[in-house]
């Protein structure tokens, strides 16, 4: 046995580093003084995470965004409304049963006024300008009447803070998801924009227009077909 060789069962220790403990004996060392916040082995919770091992979100209050659809609406006594960056959203709950011909709904730029069987629901100055022409109503299920807006001013600074003029504004804390919601729609936009220009420019590069990229791929499909045939 070398200078350097070590008896059956010892580690090697390397030059200019310390020699490595057998794996018993951390865990007896371990077994006699666990180290502190730890109880039979198990690793007690850190302060900021729960039980069930998500994160805590300190300080942080219950968004009232919907994941599924992924807006913020602003609940009123008829309903709800909700805004994207081009669109305003409104749904109002009528009694079952309703038809078409008992509705009465005018849309214009900046005044909206809904009735159903004679009764007013809805009637006032919009918060802002609206194209009236591209302005819709639906009766869904006899029982749900939904009004689409298009917004005249579709910048993301444009944030509707209530929908009538004077009426159904949303509390604080609904405007600030709102303003997050239409950042964050503006930004993916953006971003999408920018990718598909990179792409255009690429393809100019290696020499393919437009269009004739994907000619080059339906002829590749096409001849892939063929030889498989």
């Amino acid at each position: 046995m070398g200078p350097t060789a070590a008896r059956r069962g010892e580690p090697i220790a390397s030059p200019g580093r310390r020699p490595r403990r057998p794996i018993g004996a951390l865990r007896a060392e371990h077994a006699r003084h666990p180290p502190r916040g730890e109880t039979g082995g198990a690793r007690a919770p850190c302060p900021g995470w729960r039980a069930e091992g998500r994160p805590r979100r300190r300080g942080s209050m219950a968004a009232p965004f919907e994941e599924r659809s992924g807006v913020v609406p602003c609940r009123t006594p008829w309903g709800r409304w909700y805004q994207t960056l081009e669109e305003v959203f409104v749904e109002v709950h009528v009694p079952p049963g309703t038809r078409a011909k008992d509705v009465s709904c005018s849309l214009q730029s900046r005044h909206l006024a809904l009735a159903v069987g004679g009764r007013q629901l809805l009637q006032g100055k919009l918060f802002d300008s609206t194209i009236a022409d591209e302005g819709t109503w639906t009766l869904e299920d006899r029982k749900l009447i939904r009004i689409v807006l298009m917004k005249t001013n579709r910048d993301a600074g444009n944030c509707w803070t209530s929908l009538l003029e004077n009426d159904y504004a949303a509390d604080p804390w609904v405007q600030d998801q709102m303003q997050r919601k239409l950042t964050l729609e503006r930004f993916q936009r953006e971003a999408s924009q920018r990718s598909l220009i990179t792409a255009n420019v690429l393809f100019a590069r290696v020499g393919y227009g437009r269009g004739s990229w994907v000619k080059r791929l339906l002829s590749c499909a096409v001849e892939t077909n063929t030889v498989g045939q």
